[in-house]
């Protein structure tokens, strides 16, 4: 998803975990064999989000 040199912006990776989780929705078990890659994908964004956010709250104080 990121690289250290460029960082995906913090509102364009809520939107992608928002285009996984309607595709998700939508495919439900017919679409299993993408459905592990698309979570895996949410989870590495969250995680990466997460990092992101304990860094600034860190910077902060």
């Amino acid at each position: 998803m990121t690289t250290d040199a460029q960082p995906t912006p913090f509102l364009d990776a809520l939107r992608r975990i928002e285009e996984l989780t309607k595709r998700i929705h939508q495919g439900g078990l017919a679409h299993f064999d993408s459905l592990e890659a698309e979570m895996t994908e949410i989870r590495e964004i969250r995680s990466a989000l997460a990092q992101r956010i304990a860094g600034v709250r860190r910077a902060r104080g």
